[in-house]
């Protein structure tokens, strides 16, 4: 299995190259050797899940050769039970919003090639172990979201672009300078993420490396107050992006805080653990208010994933292996749910030209398939028992009742809150008689094959969410030693 990290990554970067060779009126051929690319990454995802020792704990699948030797740079990948299920979330995803993408007849070539290149950073920011490889994936990402929300987005597309682009540069800056502290105060001569997590910081330095990198991944995930470039972002984006940036892009932030700052500056993360508590807590139920005031369906989505990335934040404040294990889970199963809840938006927007909950009404009576799909989604990303979302929720409060049942409180309130406003949205474009009859196709077989592992998937790590837990727990309790 020697190489096959370094093959997922780079397939579809390899595979973007390919396309740019492919001449742009042949749309249809474009499109379909885009979506083998992504099938090949996402077999070998499986196949790497699939060869994984769930029994040994540690790296595996190690790939490593110096690279750059006179400052330590090495070219260092492997993966372990947090960045394995990510892997194949982030390359499951990527298939997905590829055949999604068929509708595309704007700039196809450039639009796939972009939407490949996103797609290997993705990937390499998860498997990577080298800070400055780490961090070239990292920034990879920006180019091609940037243009996919600047030339394919809606009415604002520039200013959401701009402001997307921005803020998430603006803190890549400061968690770059944040691993340079890491770097410099080691004396070590490495960017190995491993091997700068072993040295013991002195306090004051920790406290300055922490607010550094969390920074740059409080932007990215993003948490109150650096959220504003999100539902910009989202609304503007085309569907296959809005997918990939929910599903994905926010998780990287949520990854760098168990991958780097905890192993990293633990006596600066525990000493902040009030403030991103606040954070946390302020995050969840001001996100669920936010989406509870939305007639934008896309919107209202939006600001529902500020407030589930909340609950990541509170998992990992917890420190233990409830609230931790909880957390990963949650970024999984999140990007699952939004995934489908953003195509679904899409399909709803395909049929009606309008993504105002205030314009639609009756879809159970003229597309019962897919208004059916939007209940069971919705119902999934809320938390309910039986489906993923649940099981995230549940571990992160039994977490969190440890350090303050404060928190667990006011959690519990945004639980209620995102019940509230799922509810309202599913009787307002389901339960009222349709205003005018509008003859529109219900789901089509493309949609249900896209759809349908996402479904499953819901349902099975809802009903028989061990396997997963016990991949996440192997890889998080050395951490937490």
């Amino acid at each position: 299995m020697k190489g096959i990290l370094s093959a997922i990554v780079f397939t579809p970067l390899i595979g973007a190259i390919i396309v740019a060779m492919i001449p742009k009126n042949k749309e249809q051929y474009i499109k379909w050797v885009a979506l083998g690319i992504g099938f090949i990454g996402f077999t070998l995802s499986v196949i790497t899940y699939a060869s994984y020792n769930f029994q040994a704990s540690g790296f595996q699948f190690i790939e490593k050769a110096s690279w750059i030797k006179s400052v330590g740079i090495n070219y260092h990948l492997a993966a372990d039970g947090i960045s394995l299920p990510l892997l194949v979330l982030a390359n499951l995803l990527l298939v997905c919003s590829l055949a999604y993408s068929f509708t595309v007849t704007k700039r196809v070539k450039e639009y796939f090639i972009f939407i490949l290149i996103l797609a290997g950073s993705m990937s390499g920011v998860f498997v990577a172990l080298d800070y400055i490889l780490f961090y070239i994936f990292w920034e990879l990402g920006l180019v091609p979201m940037y243009f996919l929300i600047g030339v394919w987005g809606g009415a604002r597309r520039e200013y959401a672009a701009i402001k997307f682009f921005l803020y998430t540069l603006f803190g890549s800056v400061f968690m770059f300078l944040g691993i340079l502290g890491l770097y410099f105060y080691s004396g070590s001569h490495t960017f190995s993420i491993i091997e700068l997590a072993k040295f013991s910081y002195p306090y004051k330095v920790q406290v300055y490396i922490f607010l550094g990198i969390f920074l740059g991944l409080a932007i990215k995930l993003p948490v109150f107050p650096f959220h504003t470039w999100l539902p910009d972002a989202h609304v503007e984006a085309p569907t296959a992006a809005s997918v990939l940036l929910a599903g994905i892009l926010l998780k990287m932030g949520g990854y760098g805080f168990i991958r780097i700052l905890i192993p990293s500056v633990p006596q600066a993360f525990k000493y902040f653990v009030p403030l991103m508590a606040g954070m946390a807590i302020i995050s969840i139920i001001y996100g669920a208010y936010l989406a509870m005031g939305q007639d934008d369906l896309k919107k209202m989505v939006a600001y529902s994933s500020i407030s589930h990335m909340g609950f990541v934040i509170l998992g990992f404040i917890t420190l233990n292996r409830w609230g931790v294990n909880g957390a990963v889970f949650q970024m999984v199963s999140h990007g699952l749910t939004t995934g489908m809840m953003f195509m679904l938006v899409g399909m709803v927007h395909d049929r009606y030209h309008t993504r105002r909950i205030s314009e639609l009404s009756g879809l159970v009576w003229q597309i019962p398939a897919l208004a059916g799909v939007i209940i069971f989604t919705s119902f999934a990303s809320a938390g309910l028992p039986a489906l993923s979302g649940f099981i995230g929720e549940v571990h992160v409060i039994i977490g969190v009742v440890s350090v303050s049942w404060g928190y667990a409180i006011a959690a519990g309130i945004g639980i209620i809150l995102t019940f509230g406003y799922i509810t309202s949205m599913i009787a307002k474009i389901n339960l009222k008689q349709p205003k005018k009859v509008v003859e529109v196709l219900d789901l089509n077989i493309r949609e249900i094959i896209i759809l349908s592992p996402f479904v499953f998937l819901v349902i099975f790590l809802g009903i028989y969410p061990g396997p997963l837990l016990k991949l996440i727990e192997g890889a998080v309790l050395p951490l937490l030693k």
